[in-house]
């Protein structure tokens, strides 16, 4: 099968370009091409006679328009397989899903909260997460050394600052993976995770009320990373069955295997967890790192998740 993939291929850590290398390795030919570098009628001249077009937001330079007529006017069978949180969160998304899911022939998305919203369309799609690409092995650096807690992750919301604010009091907390911020990937990203003995995650969330609340079925690929990088990881609790199939055990959850759970909006209980991370004895670190990493480097590693992705497309159109 020849694949024409539009999508963010000058980070060399992007999720488009995990899923190029594993599509190669599976023996695929692949034409990667930098998404907002050229129009729809230049991807429609270079991908003709491509079996599949494959895209992630499919940026290009005459937008959302543009990809509308790339996608009309394309030969072959067309699919997406999106990273973000589309539908209840930012209304420009949930346009973009409703003009794009009728022009597609299958898609995959890693949001699993708005089937609802899915089920309008007769689009077929799956929910297909995202995972981890290959391990890496840290070294203890000294620059690192003094902190306790690593936070990796965007600061876009009021709740997450005001957590991190209340870590920063209590432990020396480094910063990491904002565009201001240390930008922490690869092997960068496993000697931080084995120079600091926690690293601490949040997940997008909401506020009903009083109450802060995670979306059902979402989350991102920020687990996958930090696992398969070693991490001694404190990790907020989803109560969620697809969750509990990710990282359990015939649906149960086993914290405290992989990495240690914590209840979201609960800082008490997060800073109960951290402590007991703090002050774990060195072999059962060793044996959860290591059990984390070879989870999401194997089993829920992006060569299967690729390998599902287009077992999917076969089934379902003789390409």
């Amino acid at each position: 099968m020849t694949i024409y993939y539009i999508g963010n291929f000058d980070n060399k850590y992007s999720t488009e370009q995990y899923i190029f290398e594993c599509l190669l390795s599976q023996g695929y030919d692949v034409t990667a091409v930098q998404e907002d570098m050229l129009t729809s009628k230049q991807h429609l001249e270079l991908s003709e006679g491509y079996d599949l077009l494959l895209f992630a937001k499919g940026r290009v330079k005459d937008g959302v328009e543009g990809l509308e007529f790339l996608l009309n006017n394309f030969k072959g069978k067309k699919a997406f397989w999106l990273f973000d949180k589309m539908y209840d969160f930012r209304p420009e998304r949930a346009e973009w899903m409703d003009r794009i899911i009728p022009l597609v022939d299958i898609y995959f998305i890693t949001d699993g909260s708005a089937k609802e919203h899915y089920n309008k369309f007769k689009t077929p799609y799956k929910i297909l997460r995202q995972g981890g690409m290959k391990p890496y092995y840290g070294r203890v650096k000294r620059e690192f050394q003094q902190y306790q807690v690593a936070f990796l992750g965007a600061l876009y919301t009021d709740e997450r600052k005001k957590m991190l604010e209340a870590v920063d009091k209590r432990y020396k907390l480094i910063i990491g993976g904002t565009k201001d911020m240390y930008q922490f990937r690869g092997q960068q990203l496993a000697d931080l995770c084995a120079s600091v003995p926690v690293v601490l995650a949040d997940v997008l969330t909401y506020r009903d009320g009083d109450k802060i609340k995670t979306y059902k079925d979402y989350w991102s690929n920020r687990i996958y990373e930090l696992l398969s990088c070693g991490a001694l990881l404190v990790h907020p609790y989803i109560q969620d069955k697809d969750f509990w199939n990710e990282f359990g055990k015939d649906g149960n959850f086993l914290f405290d295997e992989y990495f240690i759970g914590y209840e979201i909006g609960n800082l008490d209980h997060m800073f109960k967890k951290i402590d007991e991370a703090l002050t774990m004895p060195e072999l059962a670190r060793k044996e959860m790192q290591n059990k984390g990493r070879e989870l999401v480097c194997g089993k829920l590693s992006y060569n299967n998740r690729v390998r599902s992705m287009m077992r999917h497309i076969y089934s379902t159109y003789a390409l």
